[in-house]
């Protein structure tokens, strides 16, 4: 086996490129480490990764998983992302091939984060089988019933009756060691937050809120997004003169069907404060492009953080980017 296989992200590298800068010869991207409380530049072939992290050991193809996320997932929503990070406009339009692409890259990053894989504690092959069902069951399957892998059903039937949303912001947004953070209300969950650039992000958004949003009525819950950014996907279907109840979309559904999402543009406060929710679920390490632009948000975490609830504490930030200013100076000068 090659050590070139051998470091295998649990964030995919290309949504760390967003994120990078280049140092040298290098794209690197400026982390801030909990547990050291230091901040500073790391190449993004070194982070967010674990040795041999997927490798099924006692398979004839051990690098099955890896090879198939790339080839299933990485690749074609890399596609997406740059298509989307290029767009201008209020609008962009995906087929329902690539939404259920997007979905089932947000259902493996749900499976493939260091968290998640912990739960499993000894199982850690069951853990992978999961993920490689994931990865090579087409997502109509996903909904049908299995019983060795009932909690992917659980997951996929989520991802179903939930809808995505896009967001943009003109400051940055971050990414934690997760991928992912969530926006949850009382043990509920309003939306899963995926930010896969500084400007760029996708809201999964519970299925409380679609019915909210055709019916009207009272929010289901607090939310300071969702109340104030909140639209369905308009719909152009290949069949449409075969549909004429919801149960005619799926039975009638076409690879090449259009779905149309409205990109938010959000204010620097509601940047900070989706910030505040990826830095309070981070189980170490954060990323950002430009560190600078992370300070609107560590203060609002820390202001919000006076009123509980908060995993981490980032007092040391300030004095963390002092020395990390300090060190670059030096190493620049020399």
């Amino acid at each position: 086996m090659t050590e070139v296989n051998k470091k295998q992200h649990y964030v995919q590298k290309a949504v760390l490129k967003k994120f990078s800068h280049n140092k040298g010869k290098q794209k690197c991207i400026t982390i801030l480490n909990l547990k050291q409380q230091k901040i500073y530049d790391n190449n993004i072939n070194d982070v967010f990764f674990e040795n041999w992290f997927y490798n099924f050991e006692n398979s004839d193809n051990v690098l099955i998983i890896e090879n198939e996320l790339k080839e299933k997932i990485e690749d074609p929503m890399s596609d997406i992302i740059n298509r989307l990070e290029q767009c201008c406009y209020a609008e962009f339009t995906i087929t329902r091939q690539e939404l259920e692409t997007i979905k089932k890259y947000i259902l493996v990053q749900l499976y493939r984060n260091k968290k998640n894989q912990l739960h499993y504690g000894n199982e850690i092959d069951k853990w992978k089988q999961e993920i490689l069902y994931i990865l090579q069951t087409p997502f109509d399957e996903l909904l049908k019933s299995n019983k060795p892998f009932v909690g992917v059903f659980n997951f996929a039937w989520d991802m179903y009756r939930s809808f995505m949303m896009i967001v943009r912001t003109r400051n940055e947004f971050c990414i934690n060691d997760m991928g992912y953070t969530t926006e949850r209300v009382f043990g509920y969950d309003n939306y899963i937050f995926f930010p896969f650039s500084p400007q760029y992000a996708l809201l999964q958004v519970s299925p409380e809120w679609k019915l909210y949003k055709q019916h009207g009525g009272e929010p289901p819950r607090y939310s300071p997004i969702l109340t104030k950014y909140l639209a369905l996907p308009t719909t152009c279907y290949v069949n449409r003169t075969k549909i004429s109840t919801n149960n005619d979309i799926w039975e009638n559904r076409d690879k090449n069907d259009k779905y149309t999402y409205q990109i938010f543009d959000i204010s620097n406060e509601d940047t900070y404060y989706l910030n505040t929710l990826t830095l309070n679920e981070t189980l170490n390490i954060i990323g950002v492009h430009d560190v600078n632009l992370l300070s609107g948000s560590i203060i609002e975490f820390q202001k919000r953080a006076k009123c509980g609830g908060a995993k981490h504490n980032y007092d040391w930030f300030e004095d963390a980017l002092k020395t990390c200013y300090e060190k670059n100076d030096k190493n620049h000068r020399t």
